[in-house]
């Protein structure tokens, strides 16, 4: 998976919190196939780091997540898993949609027109 990483009023990010973020991101690839990731970072006048990443999967879908918080770890936590349930349910809808269309062929298959599925 390829990580970019853009980081707007901050002098730099160290290597321990771009660890953290990928180690974080890839975690998701086990839910489905990533092709790449882009993390954007900045720190606002409060002192708060606001944190917006965008996960583009294989199969052309993005997740997007926003988190506005004190520390760039607890942002990460929290938007990993905002885009966790969104690919949850990405894929429970996909799955869901399948099985209906297998219903209303099976319906229409059946020679009692009154049976109920």
């Amino acid at each position: 998976m390829n990580i970019e990483f853009y980081h707007k009023n901050i002098t730099s990010l160290g290597d321990a919190t771009r660890a953290y973020v990928e180690e974080k991101l890839e975690v998701l690839e086990k839910q489905t196939d990533i092709r790449d990731a882009s993390v954007d970072i900045a720190q606002n006048k409060d002192g708060m780091f606001v944190m917006h990443v965008t996960v583009r999967a294989a199969s052309g879908t993005e997740y997007n997540a926003e988190e506005t918080q004190e520390s760039v770890n607890a942002c990460v936590d929290i938007i990993q898993d905002e885009l966790r349930t969104q690919i949850r349910r990405d894929r429970e809808k996909t799955r869901d949609l399948k099985r209906r269309g297998g219903r209303s062929l099976k319906k229409k298959m059946t020679i009692d027109t009154n049976a109920r599925f």
